[in-house]
């Protein structure tokens, strides 16, 4: 009984031992990433911005984190926030996100139709607003690493100078550890 004992404490402890890690992978993942939004003063019109290749950063991440593509079993938007960065002035159009009447962010892959993923309506005078993230679901958009994400943003007022603004979303990533 003594001998099994050790034995099995010398099993259970080896890898720790030889310096190998036993983690097991995360079973939710949260990976961050931005899209920058401008739009051009002057009588120009809407604006806009795109996070082209998304999908091979999405993998990479996935994979930095031990999990392989193939146990992921789904990923939805989470968290979604505009933030004016630039002009800084006051009383323009274009000083803050009152000039928006609405901005819009879809994802896109081959062989996929393209999704609403967040929607911003009238935000009014703030620098910062949330946006209320749709529920779907992106898994299959993953598959050819072609993902692409894109803002759509349409003025109410066209501002008089060039508006630079920061999208930053959250995917959530649920992974199948069995």
């Amino acid at each position: 009984m003594a001998r099994t004992h050790l034995a099995l404490c010398l099993l259970l402890a080896a890898p720790a031992l030889l310096g190998v890690a036993c983690a097991n992978p995360p079973d939710v993942i949260h990976v961050p990433f931005s899209i920058p939004v401008q739009v051009a003063g002057g009588l120009s019109g809407g604006g806009g911005g795109s996070l082209p290749g998304a999908g091979s950063e999405l993998s990479r991440e996935i994979g930095d984190q031990g999990v392989d593509e193939s146990d992921v079993d789904s990923v939805t938007v989470s968290e979604l926030t505009l933030t004016h960065d630039s002009p800084s002035c006051e009383l323009l159009a274009g000083c803050d996100l009152s000039f928006i009447e609405s901005l819009v962010l879809s994802a896109s892959a081959s062989g996929q139709p393209t999704v609403e993923l967040g929607r911003l309506t009238r935000p009014g005078a703030v620098k910062r607003a949330d946006l209320q993230p749709a529920e779907v679901e992106l898994k299959a958009y993953l598959g050819g690493g072609d993902l692409a994400f894109t803002a759509t943003l349409v003025p109410a007022t066209t501002p008089l100078q060039t508006v630079e603004m920061t999208l930053d979303a959250v995917l959530r990533v649920d992974i199948d550890l069995f």
